[in-house]
């Protein structure tokens, strides 16, 4: 056992160069959150384990106190340096909090602008301060993979509640996943492969390595996303070649000018009509409108009597731990409770703010007018309030 630990110890000294000069570009990327957002979570966590949903509660719990994902350092064609990672890591958030380790010292960039996300395809672009220095970053390799090749996997999964820098080494197993489970991922190419992942992980490069006379070169070929339950070694990433049309589409000019949404042509007359026409969708078409800031606004009341008239799939996402999901969900029953008749809803009129961001919307139900307030986030129109809660 000496002897096998010694040559462990061995063959980690001799890549340990390289491998710094990698971990030196992944970070560990948590959430920025407000004091106001931090009580409205602990409340609605308090509510859940109460009805007996204690993994919903967990989530919402860690999501507040110590939940983290990875990312990892971009440079822009114009030079500047950007995190890449996993929407899923940063929520709903507008800023996250950076931590790097170098030489065995965590620096921090605290309240980094994210200035893009997307919730389709599950990726975030955050924008490093002026003060960050780097000499070089991660570069995309957009080229098909072919399976079977070795690839790595590096971020920072947790260990009991901290996170701990990992590297990982497996083979690409699908080149080019096609199943039903990832058809909310639009157009995206979804890449299997065995390296390690781990809670913690997401956000993280995919990488292979290559060398060049006595340097070592990781290219990234894709971002690690998902972890299959109950199968071994079955990990799913978003390939480099999405993730280039992601930056691309981010940082263009015409990104720019339609304020960072990515949906240019989803107006707000259109998003307000879909929302109004599809509020008794069995499959809870409307949640993609429903705010983060919305679904956690429920008072103890009306949450306990929502929850006991939920339905099956909604019970079923907070019996799976996912707390803010399950909770929008909940928040589109509680609507369509409300309106019952959709032929009895119609739009009123539509006040827009001057920086077109926010939204003073009427509805009308039953002739009578009710007040709702939209913004605009990276991803379109979302409803930010409305009177639903007793």
């Amino acid at each position: 056992m000496k002897q096998l630990i010694s040559i462990v110890l061995f063959l980690l000294t001799l890549s340990s160069l390289s491998a710094q000069e990698l971990k030196n570009m992944v970070c560990v990327v948590r959430q920025d959150f407000d004091v106001n957002k931090k009580i409205a979570f602990q409340k609605m966590a308090t509510v859940l384990s109460s009805q007996g949903f204690f993994s919903a509660s967990r989530d919402l719990e860690s999501r507040i106190k110590n939940s983290f994902g990875s990312g990892f350092v971009y440079q822009s064609e114009k030079g500047k340096f950007y995190i890449l990672t996993n929407k899923h890591v940063i929520g709903a958030v507008n800023s996250a909090n950076l931590t790097f380790s170098k030489d065995s010292t965590d620096i921090d960039y605290s309240n980094c602008e994210v200035i893009r996300k997307d919730d389709e395809i599950d990726l975030a672009l955050i924008k490093l301060p002026e003060n960050a220095k780097f000499k070089k970053s991660l570069t995309l390799d957009t080229k098909p993979i072919e399976e079977g090749i070795e690839v790595w996997t590096a971020g920072y999964p947790g260990f009991g509640n901290d996170p701990l820098w990992q590297l990982g080494k497996g083979i690409i197993s699908n080149s080019n996943v096609k199943n039903e489970d990832f058809e909310e991922t639009k157009k995206a190419t979804i890449i299997q492969h065995t390296a390690q992942v781990d809670p913690g992980s997401s956000g993280g490069p995919l990488l292979v390595k290559s060398t060049s006379g006595n340097a070592t070169v990781y290219k990234v070929v894709g971002i690690n996303t998902w972890k299959a339950m109950r199968r071994e070694n079955a990990n799913f990433a978003i390939s480099a070649n999405d993730i280039q049309n992601f930056v691309n589409e981010s940082l263009s000019d015409t990104s720019k000018k339609a304020d960072n949404c990515s949906y240019k042509s989803d107006s707000l007359n259109k998003s307000v009509m879909d929302f109004l026409r599809y509020i008794h969708s069995q499959n809870h078409y409307i949640s993609k409108y429903i705010s983060e800031d919305l679904a956690v606004s429920f008072n103890e009341q009306t949450l306990k009597k929502t929850i006991k008239n939920a339905s099956y799939s909604t019970r079923d996402k907070l019996r799976n731990g996912e707390g803010v999901e399950g909770l929008i969900f909940l928040t589109a029953e509680r609507i369509a409770s409300k309106y019952k008749k959709t032929k009895d809803l119609s739009l009123g009129r539509i006040v827009v703010s001057n920086d077109e961001k926010n939204a003073d919307v009427i509805i009308i139900y039953k002739g009578k007018e009710e007040a709702t307030t939209w913004f605009k986030d990276f991803n379109g129109w979302k409803l930010k309030s409305i009177d639903i809660f007793d």
